[in-house]
């Protein structure tokens, strides 16, 4: 089983994606050289998809070949790919996949300690998908916990704290948080019925209480903060949790998370109508210059938590006067601005990823999407360069096509954003810098699956591939409350245009828009893009224009509109465009890559 060279393609590969050319002054140089990091990357692409076909893919598809052998090179492989503190891993989708085929196993052998094992790792690799895929839903699986608790007497130290783990996992990788307090008793009764405490050596070792308890209190905090009203049997067993949570803090031994602990019973404090908003803040203040661990032992992280939830609770809670509201907002954005880009550096990329997103979620809800735009545009496109290459590409073609419209037919375009044709064609610029806007942020869902998109040095699985499909809908989870037509169109743009023209094909499910023309643009801009690139991309040996408009024909008012289609036919229209996939893309490169263009055009 050839896994360490699996994992020395997978170092090499990330190198790849972080080799610095700010150096290189010559264009067609360093052209030249991003080609090449391109090829090498496709090298390690197939090399690694080779090394699964011969170590994953036969005991995914016959779990039955798996012998001891077999799993424990399995198990050496699934260790490899985890960095020494095991606070990150190298490749989630395969460690998944790999746990999967040792719970079979472990399943077939009757070894249900090794069952719970594989059980606990697989309900955090699946949180993790469900994260980036809030459509696929998880269920963790009672059914082997049912059967594995009357085996619990028999399980060895180990095994009974692997038990203990899964179930308090099962609170963790709630998906539909109005059951975490079912879950939370689950644990509960089981550990008063076997006669243990949260004091007891084996429960206290393990930290599942502790962090069940949490975790519990997250999600219930979470449902307080969307209007929930819990009943007075729920209120109770609330206050069972939240009283042991703050006895359990007195612990020194509880280091782990005391942040996340202490955060939670304060704003649970405040919902259960225990301090006014103004404690609630001051909490929080106290504890942000503490500074105190959040994640890890050696993650100081309060400087990002501090500022996103003390803006979340100011703009849920609202009091005062507006200008007093700006003030905080203005102090709070300067903060994070600093410290979210430590985060990256210190943090697993789809953690820090997360918490930035939710960051830009709460503070667009307080600020707007045009006090915001450019600074979420700062943060997520242009924090990738090849999204971002992307990302402007479609903005120039779609532009050249777009021009070409409102000179010669504005009719088109007729109900955009509520403008009539005669408006249309009198005010051009306007159209245009709304494209613009629609362009920028066609992709902007993607930063919520960057770690996919941009570091894979293999084929992606089903599932993973089915997470980038859902970055269409993202863009709500940054602007989903803005209002203005205006708005709507750039959010239809980022929503549909990987939706069929006709509506009937395509992904996410179809939406209907008055801004389809908008909508139609984009989707054969990005399919040009893409299917040109012979710089980011030249393993795909790249498609002429005329290639691409004889496919686009075939697909006439089926996927792409016939009307657009026509317009890029024509001779000064195709002539701009490629003039743009080919020079154009050389230039753009150069200019993002060797750090002459600061992103912000």
């Amino acid at each position: 089983m050839n896994y360490q060279k699996y994992i020395e393609n997978m170092k090499a590969y990330d190198a790849l994606n972080h080799i610095d050319l700010t150096g290189i002054e010559d264009e067609t140089e360093l052209v030249d050289t991003l080609i090449s990091i391109s090829n090498q990357k496709r090298t390690i692409q197939l090399d690694n998809n080779r090394i699964l076909q011969e170590c994953i893919v036969p005991f995914e598809k016959d779990p039955s070949l798996v012998t001891h052998e077999i799993s424990e090179e399995l198990r050496r492989f699934w260790a490899c790919l985890r960095t020494d503190d095991n606070t990150k891993y190298y490749d989630r989708g395969v460690s998944l996949r790999i746990n999967r085929i040792l719970k079979q196993y472990y399943t077939t052998l009757g070894d249900w300690e090794g069952v719970l094992r594989q059980d606990f790792l697989i309900a955090y690799f699946e949180n993790i998908l469900t994260d980036h895929d809030p459509s696929t839903v998880f269920l963790p699986d009672y059914s082997s916990a049912e059967i594995m608790k009357e085996k619990f007497d028999s399980f060895s130290p180990a095994g009974k704290i692997s038990y203990l783990n899964y179930i308090g996992s099962l609170i963790y990788c709630a998906n539909h948080p109005e059951g975490v307090l079912d879950r939370f008793t689950y644990l509960d009764d089981f550990i008063a019925s076997h006669g243990y405490s949260a004091q007891t050596p084996e429960i206290k070792d393990t930290n599942c209480y502790y962090f069940a308890m949490i975790d519990t209190l997250t999600h219930v905090n979470q449902l307080y903060k969307k209007g929930w009203v819990p009943s007075e049997s729920e209120k109770s067993k609330i206050l069972q949790i939240y009283h042991n949570l703050l006895h359990d803090l007195e612990d020194p031994d509880h280091t782990m998370q005391r942040a996340v602990a202490r955060l939670n019973c304060l704003l649970l404090s405040f919902h259960l109508g225990e301090i006014p908003l103004y404690q609630l803040l001051a909490g929080i203040n106290r504890y942000a210059k503490e500074r105190e661990i959040l994640f890890f032992a050696d993650q100081d992280s309060y400087d990002f938590l501090y500022p996103a939830t003390y803006m979340e609770y100011l703009n849920t809670y609202k009091k005062g006067s507006a200008a007093q509201m700006q003030r905080h907002y203005e102090v709070i954005l300067s903060q994070v601005r600093k410290t979210l880009s430590t985060l990256s550096k210190d943090f697993d990329s789809f953690y820090a990823t997360h918490y930035c997103a939710e960051f830009i979620k709460i503070a667009s809800e307080c600020m707007g999407y045009h006090r915001l735009k450019d600074y979420v545009l700062q943060l997520t496109v242009y924090a990738d360069k090849a999204l971002y290459l992307h990302t402007i590409m479609v903005r120039k073609i779609g532009a050249v096509i777009l021009a070409e419209i409102i000179r010669t037919n504005p009719h088109f375009l007729d109900g955009v954003c509520g403008y009539s044709e005669d408006y249309i064609a009198s005010h051009p610029m306007e159209l245009m810098e709304l494209w613009k806007q629609s362009a920028m942020f066609h992709d902007i869902g993607k930063y919520y699956c960057i770690d996919y998109v941009s570091n894979s040095s293999r084929n992606l699985t089903d599932e993973e591939f089915k997470a980038i499909q859902c970055h269409p809908l993202q863009f709500d989870s940054f602007f989903g409350k803005t209002p203005g037509s205006q708005f709507h169109c750039i959010r239809s743009c980022a929503r549909n245009h990987h939706i069929w023209h006709n509506q009937k094909g395509g992904y996410p499910a179809p939406e209907p828009t008055i801004d389809q023309p908008f909508v139609d643009i984009v989707s054969i801009a990005d399919s040009i893009d893409a299917a040109t690139d012979i710089i980011g991309r030249p393993y795909t040996a790249g498609k002429t224009l005329d290639m691409l408009i004889d496919e686009f024909d075939t697909f006439r008012d089926t996927r792409y509109s016939a009307f657009v289609i026509d317009i890029l036919k024509r001779p000064h229209v195709k002539s701009d465009i490629n003039h743009l996939i080919h020079e154009g893309r050389k230039h753009l490169n150069f200019l993002i890559y060797s750090s002459k263009d600061t992103g912000l055009n």
